[in-house]
């Protein structure tokens, strides 16, 4: 056998134990993707934590929650809870499943419609914003802010409950996840498309907790090569700044096409609809901009992220609002300044490890809608809007504790 020839054999012998490898590893990443190994090594690792989310959100989802023909779900009536995840406080319902004290609406001044934010969640009733703006202003209020809701779920909110509607200032919530198109109406697998049919179980079996792990993975999402790719070659996913407060990546979920011309759309109409509504009930609107957490901390996020588009995109968001609502005649109250001013290490606007307002920055809410309503003249002052604007808010933030786990849904 010659020399060429030996070689020509080598060179084959090597190219078959690469083909060999490489078949291998696709065979082990089948394999490993296919026994969702790497989930099943998340649960294992955090247990407790992966259960703890699980029957928070079937208590959101299940216990709170009761499916619906027109809205998707409402809240069930008379809740009166402590709920933990992240964050410990009081969840509450009046007869109607919204978080009022009172439930006479036809005397309310200002009704209030969104979603969590709205609703002021992850603070006790006397600390939301709606509680602490009927005090600067000395008028009652109604909160019908659903945890969850979208904006279609606000109209056919205000449709259900025509009465509550009449005669009032509306104040029309929307958040940075307000702005993309997703269901826009109830169907019959509404549980199921919403992903809430993920936690129904009372009591999740361990595969139970893997399923929830894997419902919204890609099957290459499952493999090593992917967890790895995260592990080395992908940023860091979440930061703890200097007072205790814990950044994500990416938090505020803004994704580019959300600035589309189907999503402006998608805006208009909701808008158009609302302002149609209140104005068929006698009633004035004012839309009301809740900036994200991210875009809050701007600086401190692109610090550790290095990175600007998140915060680019929210604020093209917010301009689109202020367009569509300026077309339609309508006030907007735009909460990004205020809450950003009002930040402080010691006094922050935002909850330490979760999406939304701490108590202080109830507050900082409130002088702020209460200071614009005073000057635009829907609401005639008590106090002059001078003292409102300039008064600092009193300090009531309370740092909680909780479950800190990092697979949050966000409301």
């Amino acid at each position: 056998m010659d020399g060429c020839t030996m070689l020509k054999k080598k060179k084959r012998n090597i190219l078959e134990k690469v083909l060999a490898l490489g078949v291998g590893y696709v065979l082990a990443e089948l394999l490993v993707a296919g026994l969702n190994l790497i989930p099943i090594t998340e649960v294992l690792i955090d247990y407790k934590g992966k259960r703890g989310f699980y029957e928070y959100m079937h208590k959101m989802f299940y216990v709170y929650s009761k499916e619906d023909e027109t809205l998707g779900f409402v809240s069930k009536s008379n809740i009166d809870d402590s709920v933990t995840v992240n964050i410990t406080f009081k969840y509450n319902t009046d007869d109607y499943g919204f978080r009022n004290k009172q439930n006479n609406y036809k005397k309310t001044e200002i009704a209030i419609v969104g979603d969590s934010f709205a609703y002021a969640y992850g603070v006790e009733m006397e600390n939301s914003w709606a509680s602490k703006l009927e005090q600067l202003l000395n008028v009652t209020i109604s909160n019908f802010g659903v945890v969850g809701y979208s904006p279609w779920q606000y109209n056919e909110t205000m449709k259900r409950f025509p009465d509550f509607f009449r005669n009032k200032t509306v104040l029309y919530c929307l958040y940075t996840n307000d702005f993309a198109k997703i269901i826009t109406s109830p169907s019959k697998d509404y549980y199921k498309r919403t992903g809430r049919d993920y936690f129904e179980s009372n009591s999740p079996s361990f595969f139970d907790l893997v399923a929830v792990e894997t419902a919204n993975d890609s099957f290459f999402d499952r493999t090593v090569t992917s967890a790895l790719y995260h592990e080395i070659v992908d940023e860091k996913n979440v930061v703890g700044l200097s007072n205790g407060s814990i950044l994500y990546k990416e938090e505020n979920e803004v994704k580019e096409d959300w600035t589309s011309r189907e999503n402006r759309e998608y805006l208009h109409r909701n808008l158009s609809e609302a302002h149609k509504l209140a104005t068929e009930n006698d009633s004035q609107m004012v839309v009301v901009l809740f900036p994200s957490r991210l875009a809050t901390l701007s600086g401190e996020y692109i610090k550790h992220f290095q990175e600007k588009k998140p915060i680019k995109h929210e604020k093209e968001l917010f301009k689109m609002a202020k367009e569509e609502s300026t077309n339609l005649g309508l006030e907007v109250i735009d909460l990004s300044k205020p809450l950003e001013e009002g930040y402080t290490s010691e006094n922050p606007t935002y909850n330490l490890i979760d999406f939304h307002l701490s108590s202080y920055g109830n507050q900082v809410a409130a002088r702020e809608i209460a200071c614009s309503l005073e000057r635009w003249g829907y609401i005639k002052p008590i106090k002059t809007t001078t003292e409102n604007c300039t008064e600092k808010p009193t300090l009531t933030y309370v740092v909680t504790s909780g479950i800190i786990h990092l697979d949050e849904i966000d409301f």
